[in-house]
């Protein structure tokens, strides 16, 4: 009875995980321990793009990192410019047209 019980269940899991080969399982673990190894933003967006194997999944994580960098890069590049305007000369000096 457990035994057929484990065979209902690994059956199912292999369905729903599209999983028809024995190369599949190993894949699908190890995008699985992938997953669980990231930060959970990182997962979240990874698993919205329905990735299909480990190394898509590790596509989109590189994905989620670049565009993360870029926006911290964006956001310094962007405060670093406000503080300049400020603390610098000003943009237009008027002529002195009295000398």
């Amino acid at each position: 009875m457990f035994l057929t019980s484990l065979r209902e269940i690994v059956q199912r899991y292999m369905d729903v995980r599209m999983i028809a080969t024995l190369s599949d399982p190993v894949e699908a673990n190890i995008q699985q321990q992938f997953l669980l190894s990231l930060k959970d933003n990182v997962c979240q967006f990874v698993l919205s793009k329905s990735p299909k194997t480990a190394a898509e999944s590790a596509e989109y994580g590189d994905l989620y990192f670049t565009i993360s960098r870029i926006g911290k890069e964006t956001d310094r590049l962007d405060v670093g410019q406000r503080h300049g305007q400020a603390e610098g000369p000003p943009r237009f000096v008027r002529p002195n047209f009295e000398a």
